[in-house]
C-alpha cells in the first residue's frame, strides 16, 4: 500500500497524500505492525478504507461517485450514462475548483511583488535598474557575435538616446515620429 502511495502522490494534493499515509500507518500500526496490502477481503484494508472513506468526507471528495465509477460499468446503460454525466460534472467542478485557486495565488503573487515594488524609493529602483543592466551587459559581453545580442545592443542605442531626450527637455521629450 505504502508502494502506492508514493506512486499517486504526484497525482492528488499534498493534505490528501499526507491523510492517505497517515491512514496506512495508523492501520498498519493496530496491526501490529503487520504491512497493509491492497486486498479487499482482508481486516486491514477495510479498516483502511473506511479511513480513506472519512478523509474524502472530509475533503468533499465524492467518495460514493469515485467508487461506482471505478467499478463494471452498471448493466443498466441508462444508469451507466448517469453516473458517467455525473462523474464528469464532478470532475469539471474540480478543475474549476483548481484553477480558481490557482488564479487566488497568481493574483495574491503578484500583489506582493508589486507591493514590494511600490515600497521602493527611486533610489533602490534605480540601484535595482542598475544591478539588472549589469547582469544584462555581462550577459551581451558573453553572446558577442550572436544576432540576438547584436540587436538588445542596438535597443539599449536607442533607450540611451530616448533617456538622453527627455533628459534634455522633460517637458516636451521625444514625439512619436522621431
Amino acid at each position: 500500500m505504502k508502494e502506492f502511495l508514493a506512486k499517486a502522490r504526484p497525482f492528488m494534493a499534498p493534505d490528501f497524500h499526507a491523510g492517505l499515509v497517515e491512514a496506512a500507518q495508523a492501520t498498519e500500526d493496530e496491526a501490529g505492525g503487520s504491512t497493509l496490502t491492497m486486498d479487499g477481503g482482508s481486516a486491514g484494508y477495510k479498516k483502511f478504507a473506511a479511513r480513506v472513506q472519512a478523509l474524502a468526507t472530509k475533503h468533499k471528495l465524492p467518495w460514493a461517485l469515485l467508487v461506482a465509477a471505478g467499478k463494471a460499468a452498471p448493466a443498466d446503460e441508462e444508469a451507466a450514462d448517469a453516473l458517467r454525466r455525473d462523474y464528469a460534472a464532478w470532475l469539471q467542478a474540480a478543475q474549476v475548483a483548481d484553477a480558481k485557486a490557482d488564479i487566488a495565488e497568481l493574483r495574491a503573487d503578484a500583489a506582493r511583488l508589486l507591493d514590494g515594488q511600490l515600497s521602493k524609493t527611486a533610489e533602490a529602483i534605480r540601484a535595482d535598474t542598475a544591478a539588472a543592466m549589469a547582469t544584462t551587459l555581462r550577459k551581451l559581453e558573453a553572446a558577442k557575435g550572436a544576432e540576438w545580442a547584436k540587436k538588445f545592443q542596438e535597443d539599449l542605442k536607442y533607450v540611451q538616446w530616448f533617456d538622453g531626450a527627455v533628459a534634455a527637455d522633460p517637458a516636451n521629450g521625444p514625439r512619436a515620429s522621431a
